[in-house]
C-alpha cells in the first residue's frame, strides 16, 4: 500500500515539475520575443518634434 502511494506521489510531483518548467519556459520565451520586437521596431520621434515639423 505504501509503495503504491509513493509511486503515485512521485508521478504527481513529476507532473507538477513539468507544469512549472513549461510555465517558466513560455514566460522566458515571451520575454525574449518582447525584447526582440523592441529592438526591431523603428523608434518613433517624440510627439513634440513631429508637431513642430507639420507646422
Amino acid at each position: 500500500m505504501t509503495l503504491i502511494l509513493f509511486t503515485l506521489g512521485t508521478r504527481y510531483l513529476k507532473e507538477r515539475d513539468d507544469v512549472i518548467l513549461s510555465t517558466l519556459g513560455t514566460r522566458y520565451l515571451r520575454e525574449r520575443c518582447r525584447r526582440y520586437i523592441r529592438v526591431q521596431r523603428p523608434r518613433k520621434p517624440p510627439i513634440n518634434e513631429s508637431r513642430q515639423k507639420s507646422r
